[in-house]
């Protein structure tokens, strides 16, 4: 066999498995973006799911405030009055309320609360104002683990996002060269992108401190939902808070201590 005859084999075999691994490499990228797409479905769900039971969490402290303030006043007279069926109706519509948005041992103190019994003498109205304070340091105690739910879940949502813009990019972007698409930039993947990049998806070399591009080694390192939870925990508390609207302090206007 010539010279010439081997080294066009070599050649040959080394396209052939070039093209192997072209082609296995975009499989592994279309299984990732299957997996970012599904995850960007079910984030988005607990999302709205989350950023509804903090706007419920929110608005019925604000109805119960007004309830509060109402029965502190009648609570105040030497002797303990029982409470009327309106009062009773509605301190066990809040009652149910909070419970509902409160999940069963997510916090006990909400568990050992129960409505008041529709049932022989009513209830007095200290004890109906203990009641309601109780619930209403558990609701707050929830808005404060719910925000930080909806926060990491935003962060999660923005991450399979960037990873989705990609993806999209690498696979489906024709008009890119294969080097681009091996080191997608900032601005490559923001155009394949809804809404805004998670920075901490991206990584610098050491000799261009001037550019970022889309780390597929670290998405390659480990398990898609790895992924997800490392670089969520990565971002920085510069982010942008999207639950900042619905968080509302109340301390200071809630009258609890009228």
């Amino acid at each position: 066999m010539s010279d010439s005859n081997s080294k066009g084999e070599a050649g040959q075999a080394k396209r052939a498995t070039e093209q192997r691994k072209k082609a296995e490499l975009r499989e592994r990228r279309a299984q990732q973006l299957e997996e970012s797409r599904s995850a960007i479905d079910k984030l988005g769900k607990d999302l709205r799911t989350g950023r509804g039971n903090l706007r419920l969490c929110n608005e019925l402290l604000d109805h119960s405030t007004g309830f509060y303030q109402e029965v502190d006043k009648l609570a105040k007279g030497k002797m303990a009055l029982s409470a009327t069926p309106l009062v009773r109706k509605n301190a066990n519509a809040i009652i149910s309320d909070a419970k509902k948005l409160v999940k069963v041992k997510e916090d006990v103190h909400m568990d050992r609360i129960k409505e008041f019994v529709p049932a022989g003498d009513e209830p007095l109205y200290p004890d109906v104002l203990v009641t309601i304070r109780s619930v209403r340091d558990c609701l707050k105690r929830h808005r404060e683990k719910q925000t930080a739910r909806v926060n990491a879940l935003d962060r999660k949502l923005r991450v399979a996002e960037t990873v989705a813009g990609a993806l999209e990019y690498f696979l489906n972007d024709e008009e890119a060269s294969d080097e681009d698409k091996e080191l997608p930039s900032k601005e490559s993947v923001q155009a394949h992108t809804n809404g805004k990049i998670n920075t901490d998806c991206f990584t610098q070399f050491s000799d261009d401190y001037s550019s970022y591009y889309f780390d597929f080694d670290r998405l390659d390192s480990m398990t898609f939902e790895d992924y997800l939870s490392a670089v969520a925990a990565d971002t920085g508390d510069d982010e942008e808070d999207p639950s900042a609207e619905l968080d509302q302090n109340e301390d200071g206007e809630d009258g609890d201590e009228v």
